[in-house]
């Protein structure tokens, strides 16, 4: 053992600490100096053992009654526990010995805020900047958070985010600490309570923009879209040119499958600005949703030229043309999407599909033994391939197709029913209806195939 893990006693524990839990254990009492306690304390605190922390304050305000600092500190464990109105009492105690402390202000603050009682808080926090900086107070809340980080406590971590944003609310725009509650809770899932979070920030502040488009988004988040316009409506009144309630509302509007209005709403937007490229990917897909494919393909062809390589643009261009019947200009798009991601299952059956429809045969069979190659599993293109030697009239190579999908899938009704098409035109009758008959046991209904 090195000399200072002697000094500080057994595994490395200081003196006091362990004098002190010898005390425990056998259920003793023995005088403690204020500056030990709180050394004792802050041990705990640190190892998160809220139950033993609070046992040291709860000595230590009977050995040094006249101490506020152990009234504040039980007061906060006691919050962490739950135990609110025991809280609240503890904080009573140590305001009458101590009636200017920040601790007990913000810790009351902080228990408000845990109730919902925001207004509260925010008048709390007010008599507290008539005390200290701002930035001390916001330097405050991130200690304390990075604390409940650390232990994993999520509640926690939201009140003092939320009162980062009440410290914030006199600002007009979305601030840091804005930012920071509106990433949390996105990340956990905490729509609801955002959603109250804002309705009560609009209440003190019913012109914050920042607010309503937040609320707004909480609102589409819980697929509440109808509310969610109105907030955004709320936000375009208050500034009509607002890129981001445009946007938002075009994006509510394609939920709710109103695709005129979106595209009215989205059109808007481009006019003000904002990100185009997301825009313009809206309003294609609004413009498709109601047969407009010439404006749709206009919008997308304004994406490829902003973004050449723009993936989702790129595709449904493709199948513009597909569905067109083009199948020349659907196929080189194809191509470039393979370029993008080789092995993409979706991608290379499509290419191989136009491939086949352009008469390019021997590309489309090549793209389908590379694709299962990397998916040989894929019951689809195994059909799309035995498809294509039966297009040419390989009725045999089909029918191998086929028995060599049954090897990778076992006998699959589709697979069976089809192999006796097969079979028929390949001239191998008597071969033909055994097929048909296993096909028939393993599903009758699929007969209709």
């Amino acid at each position: 053992m090195k000399s200072q893990d002697r000094k500080r006693g057994k595994l490395g524990k200081d003196p006091l600490i362990l004098r002190y839990e010898s005390l425990v254990a056998a259920d003793r009492i023995e005088y403690f100096e204020r500056k030990s306690f709180e050394k004792i304390l802050v041990h705990y605190e640190q190892l998160s053992q809220i139950d033993e922390a609070l046992q040291v304050c709860l000595q230590a305000s009977e050995q040094h009654p006249y101490s506020s600092i152990f009234h504040i500190k039980k007061a906060e464990f006691l919050f962490e526990k739950g135990e609110i109105l025991n809280a609240l009492d503890a904080i009573e105690k140590a305001k009458g010995l101590d009636s200017d402390s920040l601790q007990n202000e913000l810790l009351e603050a902080a228990i408000l805020t845990h109730q919902k009682q925001f207004d509260g808080a925010l008048q709390l926090l007010s008599e507290v900047q008539s005390k200290i900086s701002q930035g001390e107070l916001q330097e405050f809340f991130t200690l304390k958070l990075e604390n409940f980080q650390q232990a994993e406590k999520l509640e926690f971590q939201l009140v003092y985010l939320q009162l980062a944003v009440l410290l914030d609310l006199e600002s007009t725009a979305e601030t840091d600490s804005f930012q920071r509650f509106l990433s949390f809770v996105a990340e956990h899932k905490l729509f609801e309570e955002n959603i109250r979070f804002q309705k009560q920030l609009l209440d003190e502040h019913p012109y914050a923009l920042h607010c309503w488009l937040a609320l707004g988004d909480a609102f589409s988040a819980v697929q509440l879209y109808e509310k969610a316009i109105d907030a955004y409506d709320y936000a375009l009144a208050i500034d009509d040119k607002s890129a981001g309630a445009l946007v938002r509302t075009g994006e509510c509007l394609v939920a709710l499958k109103d695709f005129d209005r979106a595209a009215e709403a989205l059109q808007d937007a481009l006019k003000v600005g904002g990100d185009e490229v997301q825009i313009l990917k809206l309003l294609a897909k609004s413009f498709l949703a109601v047969d407009r494919n010439l404006e749709a393909r206009n919008c997308l062809l304004r994406v490829l030229q902003l973004q050449p390589l723009e993936e989702e643009s790129l595709f449904e261009l493709a199948e513009i043309d597909r569905l067109e019947g083009n199948f020349e200009r659907s196929l080189i798009r194809y191509e470039q999407l393979l370029n993008i991601d080789s092995s993409n299952l979706l991608y290379l059956q499509l290419f191989a599909q136009m491939s086949h429809l352009t008469g390019n045969y021997q590309e489309a069979v090549e793209t389908y033994l590379e694709a299962l190659k990397i998916f040989p599993y894929d019951k689809e293109t195994w059909l799309q391939l035995a498809s294509c030697y039966f297009d040419l009239e390989y009725f045999s190579e089909a029918v191998d197709v086929l028995f060599s999908a049954f090897e990778m899938l076992g006998e699959d009704a589709d697979l069976l029913y089809i192999c006796f098409v097969y079979l028929i035109k390949a001239g191998r009758r008597a071969e033909a209806l055994i097929y048909l008959e296993k096909a028939l046991s393993k599903d009758f209904a699929r007969h209709e195939l």
